[in-house]
């Protein structure tokens, strides 16, 4: 009789030990879901201020004498181009990041041919 009464012990406090794992690595999945779900809101918001900042800066004057605003451009696009990889707008755009590549090659390109002309 004692000896199935400490198998039944064991076996309750094993029991005990699994759910309390199992409730743990629920809550711990659960928490890295809500991580990665703000990362990925913060990725995306990155990348919308860095668009509009590239439609900010190309509604300016390049011609003005001052390269200030074409720098600021040649970066907003850079940085948006760096970040439309992992935003969630890749999914539903495949060549968003090809195309914002292609544009900030081509305004390098330009400002190196813009500097050997003048």
């Amino acid at each position: 009789m004692n000896k199935s009464k400490n198998i039944i012990t064991i076996l309750a406090v094993v029991v005990i030990i699994l759910v309390v794992f199992l409730i743990y690595s629920m809550n711990l999945q659960m928490n890295s879901k809500e991580i990665l779900k703000y990362k990925q809101n913060m990725i995306d918001m990155e990348f919308k201020y860095q668009l509009g900042e590239s439609a900010t800066c190309f509604s300016g004057d390049f011609n003005d004498g001052n390269n200030s605003n074409y720098e600021r451009c040649v970066g907003s696009v850079a940085a948006a181009s760096a970040v439309s990889k992992p935003s969630s707008y890749e999914a539903t755009n495949d060549l968003i990041d090809v195309g914002l590549d292609g544009l900030y090659k081509a305004m390098i390109n330009g400002d190196k041919c813009k500097r050997t002309r003048t």
